[in-house]
């Protein structure tokens, strides 16, 4: 995941994509995954599907990265 932000970070504060929405919605699953995992981790077996509380926590990572720079 980290990675994943990242680059979607410089592309939001680069290249000014004309959709950003779009872009999100296409790639959220992947920038997600981490936090999924982890989540799965704590809850020992338990098989966890994304929610939009994950989402939220990638997008709240992604503008603490956007804020930094």
């Amino acid at each position: 995941m980290f990675f994943s932000t990242s680059l979607f970070v410089i592309i939001l504060t680069s290249c000014v994509p004309s959709n950003p929405q779009q872009l999100w919605d296409k790639y959220k699953e992947n920038m997600s995954e981490n936090i999924l995992y982890g989540k799965q981790k704590l809850n020992c077996c338990e098989k966890l599907d994304y929610t939009d509380e994950i989402f939220n926590e990638a997008l709240t990572i992604i503008e603490k990265k956007i804020e930094k720079n």
